[in-house]
């Protein structure tokens, strides 16, 4: 997945550009950016993930040397959505190519160029892999930036091998079925986490109290199997860890999108420059696999009597 954020981000800019870049952009992404970017004199600016047309309108005016905007709905850990077709049709006002992460929703949920993007990345390693055996990069462009995305990729030389391609196309035969079942196991278990005592809240866009509710009704046709829970603050790391061990199905990785259920615990508090992200307690970010939903679903009652102090 980052070889196509990269590829795209070194197909936009050059020294002197800025590149907009919204908070709450994975952080591999932004170490691009605050590292490597920096060194080739390349600024980014961080903003708002839930800017609206008139003030990117206003910041674009401020940044007259900005080349892009880089966005990411939902957001990553928190899942805010952004206006996408608003903010793509600004872009186009000011000249400024715009990038979108759609690894989350993958096209089958969100038509990113059918939405106004001149360019989209996404993680094959994810959902188009589909078992956690591949990593790749995926990147598509309009009929204006392919030329150039082309050719900066043709510069690296920087190609995925046979055996690569060939679990790629492995997992696209089933992707739109596993998406599916996906979706629906996800929300059973989104709805079963909203009910439990332990939780505070549970960050889906999907569920109305989550940022943008309505525009991912607006724009999306479907939600994958990634969400995150905030639990009670009375819960501390301590607490959590000793939920976390005693999983049976639910393992601690980050590379989500496979077969398997995963979980992780995140503090993006401190990752946040242009924003500040208060969930009001822990945050989980929840992986739901491809395992019985049942089976889930104790798996995590016994968490929980761990995460009580219970044994």
């Amino acid at each position: 997945g980052m070889h196509a954020v990269s590829f795209a981000l070194l197909a936009v800019a050059k020294s002197g550009d800025n590149v907009l870049m919204t908070d709450t952009a994975y952080l591999p992404t932004r170490r691009f950016c605050d590292e490597f970017l920096r060194d080739m004199g390349i600024t980014t600016t961080y903003y708002d993930p839930l800017i609206t047309a008139e003030e990117l309108r206003s910041l674009l005016t401020k940044l007259p040397n900005t080349t892009a905007l880089f966005m990411e709905s939902p957001g990553s850990q928190t899942f805010e959505i952004q206006d996408v077709p608003a903010l793509t049709a600004v872009t186009k006002e000011f000249g400024v190519v715009s990038v979108l992460d759609n690894t989350w929703a993958t096209p089958i949920f969100f038509d990113a160029h059918g939405k106004g993007c001149d360019i989209s990345v996404e993680a094959g390693t994810k959902y188009l892999g589909g078992h956690s055996d591949l990593l790749l990069g995926m990147v598509s462009a309009n009929a204006a930036w392919y030329p150039k995305l082309k050719r900066t990729l043709a510069l690296f030389q920087c190609t995925p091998g046979n055996d690569d391609c060939f679990l790629a196309l492995r997992g696209l035969r089933t992707m739109y079925i596993r998406l599916k079942e996906a979706e629906k196991r996800a929300l059973e278990l989104a709805r079963f986490l909203q009910n439990r005592e332990e939780v505070l809240r549970v960050l889906h866009p999907a569920f109305p109290e989550c940022p943008n509710h309505a525009l991912w009704k607006r724009d999306f046709t479907g939600s994958s199997g990634l969400f995150s829970v905030v639990l009670l603050p009375k819960y501390t790391l301590k607490d959590i860890e000793r939920m976390f061990d005693g999983f049976q199905l639910f393992g601690m990785g980050f590379s989500w999108g496979g077969f398997e259920s995963l979980i992780m615990y995140y503090d993006c508090t401190a990752n946040r420059t242009a924003t500040q992200f208060a969930p009001g307690g822990p945050l989980i970010r929840v992986q739901v696999g491809l395992e019985s939903f049942e089976e889930l679903k104790a798996d995590l009652d016994a968490g929980f009597k761990r995460l009580r102090g219970e044994h």
